[in-house]
């Protein structure tokens, strides 16, 4: 795939909707909530991203994530939260708008 290639818009807004509800589970210590809507990332990353570097890139996100909720630290939502806006990032290179700056 090329490099420039834009990710379809309905999938890059399917996941930054949901990369918005994670951030506010986290924020509001929902935690199951949290768990649920990461699952449906990974789903979604991995049934409908094209990008191969892009597909990645997220799924190490999600994985990394899921690794920090397993052996949490004081810093953990801290880490988690900046892992949720590099992956929301990373989509927002790849799709027109975006509202995390």
């Amino acid at each position: 795939m090329k490099m420039n290639e834009e990710l379809p818009a309905d999938v890059g807004s399917v996941l930054t909707q949901l990369l918005d509800e994670a951030r506010e589970a986290l924020k509001n210590e929902n935690k199951s909530l949290f768990q649920r809507i990461l699952r449906t990332v990974r789903t979604v990353v991995e049934n409908k991203i094209p990008i191969e570097n892009l597909k990645s890139s997220l799924l190490h996100g999600c994985d990394r994530i899921e690794s920090l909720r397993s052996a949490p630290s004081e810093n953990t939502e801290v880490i988690i939260a900046e892992y949720l806006r590099q992956m929301y990032q990373r989509l927002s290179t790849r799709i027109s708008t975006s509202h995390w700056e």
